[in-house]
């Protein structure tokens, strides 16, 4: 079963990547709707974390 959604994602690539970045857009402006903030991830927190990391591999 694995196989099969792995091989589905990598077909639907393009539009799955297309559509989380609208998302993504849509989620990060502080006038966002509350409701669709509510179901999305808070975006911030894992960027905040990565960016720690980038930095700690710069340094």
């Amino acid at each position: 079963m694995a196989a099969k959604q792995l091989d589905w994602c990598q077909h639907n690539q393009k539009a799955i990547v297309k559509k989380a970045n609208k998302l993504y857009a849509m989620v990060q402006p502080e006038k966002t709707n509350g409701f669709l903030k509510r179901r999305c991830c808070d975006f911030g927190k894992p960027e905040a974390i990565l960016q720690k990391w980038v930095d700690s591999r710069n340094s």
